[in-house]
């Protein structure tokens, strides 16, 4: 986990090569900025008191969860869609999202559940290529993709730039190419 601003310094002067060779996952960019408090490599923590509600979110349609805060310019954090070492993940193509230490990618949110979501590799193909799929945890807050519920337990297939809301949480599901290319055009991302 890294703020966006620092994979921008460190990304800036990497051909694409070396980009991909240094960032070869799938990234989860985050666009809380104004609740976050601080992070550090493996867990996003959000200001004491900033909750969001159940009802809050449910009762707000799509186009009111995506319309840009005012002065919002993009991502605040890059979860990378890997296997993190020391979680208690036991499944080689499955990267679990939640609040709690043992997940691959922890946000400590109220709104995100213990083991919130997970996400599964399939096996790369031929050409090394590979397909990601996101299945809810019959979390308590709701997953959302592209603004279509994920029943509790169901999957659905990730394509790049794909709008995920976990609870009240927007991330956007970014491919390692498609997020080069936006480090050196922002306007790319939103």
């Amino acid at each position: 986990m890294m703020t966006f601003e620092e994979l921008c310094r460190g990304a800036r002067a990497l051909s694409r090569d070396d980009y991909l060779a240094t960032y070869p996952s799938p990234a989860l960019l985050i666009y809380e900025e104004d609740e976050l408090a601080g992070n550090n490599e493996d867990t996003i923590r959000f200001k004491a008191g900033k909750k969001a509600h159940e009802s809050d979110w449910l009762s707000k349609t799509y186009e009111e969860m995506t319309i840009p805060k005012e002065g919002e310019t993009g991502p605040s954090l890059v979860a990378w869609v890997r296997k993190r070492r020391g979680s208690n993940n036991p499944f080689e193509n499955v990267v679990s999202i939640g609040r709690m230490k043992h997940n691959d990618i922890v946000i400590n949110s109220s709104v995100i559940s213990k083991v919130h979501a997970v996400v599964l590799l399939d096996p790369p193909a031929a050409d090394g290529s590979r397909k990601y799929h996101l299945r809810d945890q019959n979390s308590t807050n709701g997953t959302l993709l592209d603004g279509d519920p994920i029943p509790g337990g169901s999957q659905r297939t990730l394509a790049d730039g794909t709008s995920i809301w976990l609870g009240s949480l927007r991330v956007q599901f970014v491919l390692p190419e498609t997020l080069f290319r936006a480090l050196r055009n922002p306007t790319l991302l939103g």
